[in-house]
């Protein structure tokens, strides 16, 4: 009694917990490293566990999806060590994710996480309720209805994937007389309205295609097993029509995802083997952009091109950063795990996910990967390979495991001191301990949303000497229109007039529709008593259409024709 009330408390209580914790922890906390507190916080949490349940079972069985997700992951671990840095950040979300797909293997949670995932569906659909009401705000600049995610696509994301539990279990728990399946039901038509307020054309489009291909699949079932590969063609079609329909109710935001999926065929077509590695999207999407936009200078485009660092295609984004060879291992995955349709409640939260990652971007927040870990090891497995754990190896990850949580609690407490150095800048001006950081800065230069912050404070200090290579590196990781126009200035700051046209040059560039380059390269042509080209450039300013007539862009218009420029 008391062993199986241990194994209760150490795997579907500490699951459960933990995965309550991931998905509401932006309303009890938010930072710069919080997806790195996250991983850690996993690893830390799920270590005990993993290391009971291994005691327990004294073997591992390994089937044809470990396997596969096995190769996968060593070839990620290969192209992000042939990458660019920052190694820490994904080693650390690849160790948590097995930790919890070990988890899950070893002990099923079947139930209780699928439970807790209608549970927080209807959770999401209340707070964005009262979020569509004004009650209380989302985290989200220009959208309020964001649930507890930044932004209101991976909230419909998350309720689809929750509706689709719920409904499927519900029409379970009906299909043998158990009452409860009403409550199911009512739960998964109460998030329709979640959905609705999300406003995602990702996340309707991921449930109508699940809905629609059960329907096929039940009414030509044994047709269908027969014939495997007419599921993923039947899904396909359904998608393709789907997605037509839905084009027509954002025409300009599908028209800016076709601009971005055009673009990153590029990118494919110039390392098409092994791809840019892990982060070249981020890292390398903007200069493909940049470069359009120089040879087509007149393209219609250019009021659809904005500052990008997802992909809205996660095969697209494998192609790009982990080439044929990165999409083939993972296409094989999906195949493996869409094979397996005996769950049906499984199968069908697999479908949305699969679905909406075609529109969006999951990969990039770890409660969709965690989910999808989740449906993974949930699958029925037939074991192919079976090793036994030695009892040696058994003692030696006794010793290991507290060690390696102590590291973890250090390392969050580590990120724990930068981000509240962060916030403490953010919330009351004041200028950071540049020398602190500065100290620190080899260990977080890669990691974006740091970088980003960084390179602003860097920027807005005015100590060029010493901003100029941390921009210069932020560029590295994300080449973004407002890193360019920083480094323009710092040159033109410090006299260097050539290197500071060419950086407001591929600024303009990236974005054509935005006003700030052309009018910095407008100033510099002015300092530099170059009226031909002043007048030129700002002519482009008056003339060029843009996206929205604010504050800043009156200001600058009316600069432009006080400047005596348009009438030489």
């Amino acid at each position: 009694m008391k062993q199986v009330l241990l194994t209760y408390l150490l795997t579907k209580g500490i699951s459960s917990s933990a995965f309550l914790i991931l998905v509401f922890a932006p309303i009890f906390y938010s930072g710069i490293f919080i997806e790195n507190q996250i991983n850690l916080l996993s690893i830390i949490i799920l270590t005990p566990p993993v290391v009971y349940q291994l005691i327990l079972k004294k073997s591992i069985h390994l089937s044809l999806i470990d396997i596969i997700l096995l190769v996968f992951s060593a070839f990620y671990i290969v192209r992000l060590f042939t990458s660019q840095g920052g190694y820490e950040w994904h080693l650390l979300k690849l160790l948590s994710l097995t930790c919890w797909y070990i988890l899950f293997r070893l002990h099923s949670s079947f139930w209780i996480i699928t439970y807790l995932l209608v549970i927080c569906g209807v959770i999401q659909t209340i707070l964005v309720i009262l979020q569509s009401q004004f009650i209380i705000y989302g985290y989200h600049q220009f959208f309020n209805t964001t649930g507890t995610f930044h932004n209101p696509t991976l909230l419909g994301g998350f309720l689809a994937i929750s509706f689709i539990m719920a409904l499927s279990v519900g029409k379970n728990y009906l299909q043998q007389k158990n009452k409860k399946g009403y409550i199911f039901i009512a739960c998964s038509m109460f998030m329709v309205w979640g959905l609705y307020l999300s406003d995602s054309r990702a996340a309707w489009l991921a449930v109508f295609s699940c809905i629609l291909l059960t329907l096929l699949k039940n009414r030509w079932r044994r047709w269908i097993r027969k014939k495997e590969l007419l599921l993923i063609l039947g899904c396909g079609i359904i998608v393709i029509l789907l997605s037509i329909i839905l084009y027509q109710y954002k025409p300009v935001s599908a028209n800016g995802r076709l601009f971005i999926w055009e673009r990153s065929l590029e990118m494919i077509r110039d390392k098409p083997l092994w791809g840019h590695g892990i982060n070249g999207f981020r890292g390398n999407y903007m200069h493909y952009q940049a470069d359009y936009f120089e040879k087509n200078p007149q393209s219609n485009n250019s009021m659809l091109a904005d500052n990008v660092e997802y992909v809205y295609n996660e095969l697209i984004k494998i192609s790009v950063e982990m080439g044929i060879v990165g999409l083939i291992l993972f296409l094989i995955l999906l195949f493996s795990l869409l094979k397996k349709y005996d769950n049906i409640i499984i199968y069908n939260g697999l479908i949305v996910l699969i679905v909406f990652s075609l529109f969006s971007y999951p990969s990039d927040v770890y409660i969709f990967l965690l989910i999808f870990c989740f449906f993974a090891a949930n699958l029925p497995h037939k074991t192919l390979f079976l090793f036994d754990i030695s009892h040696q190896l058994l003692i030696g990850i006794l010793w290991i495991a507290p060690t390696f949580m102590s590291l973890g609690l250090c390392k969050m407490y580590y990120y724990y001191l930068i981000d509240t150095c962060v916030k403490k800048c953010n919330n009351f001006n004041e200028f950071f301990c540049q020398d602190d950081i500065l100290k620190q800065y080899h260990k977080l230069k890669y990691h974006p949303q740091f970088m980003m912050w960084f390179a602003k404070q860097m920027f807005q200090s005015k100590d060029w000497n010493n901003a100029l290579p941390v921009l210069k590196d932020a560029l590295l990781i994300y080449p973004c229109l407002e890193i360019y126009c920083d480094l323009g200035t710092i040159y033109q700051q410090q006299n260097k007039y050539q290197e500071a046209k060419i950086h407001y040059t591929i600024a303009l560039n990236m974005i054509p529709s935005r006003i700030t380059p052309k009018y910095k390269l407008f100033k510099l042509y002015l300092h530099e008593k170059d009226s031909l080209n002043a007048k030129k450039v700002a002519n482009q300013i008056l003339n060029s259409p843009i996206k929205i007539e604010n504050t800043s862009f009156l200001k600058m218009k009316a600069k432009i024709m006080n400047s005596g420029m348009i009438n030489n």
